[in-house]
């Protein structure tokens, strides 16, 4: 079973809570993560995937289990 990133809950969870993309890097940069606004919209659009350290600090500043950032990319039978 291959998982992914389930980009598009990415961006609606930070735009559920009114957040820019700066407040989400700020925040993630009071964990001691280092990203740009870019990446993260590199994140939120699909084009690359956040390591397991931003992965669990995502899901850390949305108060949410990382499982709910990730979906199964299987194919269905």
């Amino acid at each position: 079973m291959k998982t992914s990133l389930n980009f598009q809950r990415l961006a609606q969870l930070r735009e559920d809570r009114d957040w820019s993309r700066r407040e989400v890097i700020f925040k993630l940069h009071d964990l001691q993560i280092d990203v740009s606004e870019g990446t993260l919209a590199n994140w939120e659009n699909g084009d690359t995937t956040p390591n397991i350290h931003e992965l669990l600090g995502l899901s850390k500043i949305y108060g949410i289990p990382l499982n709910h950032l990730l979906h199964d990319a299987s194919p269905t039978a």
